[in-house]
């Protein structure tokens, strides 16, 4: 009985942990890319250097 649904939390908590951290990572690769972009725009020499 605790064997059978012990693996159903688990793939629970991890569907959960998947979708929270794809959306925290949204949040934080999404900031980061368009200072990126805004960097190229701006000064493309030095954005190209530091890769």
């Amino acid at each position: 009985m605790i064997s059978s649904s012990s693996p159903h939390k688990i793939f629970k908590f991890r569907s959960i942990y998947n979708s929270s951290s794809i959306f925290y990572l949204h949040f934080l690769v999404l900031p980061l890319f368009e200072c990126n972009l805004i960097n190229v725009v701006n000064n493309p020499s030095t954005s190209i250097m530091r890769g």
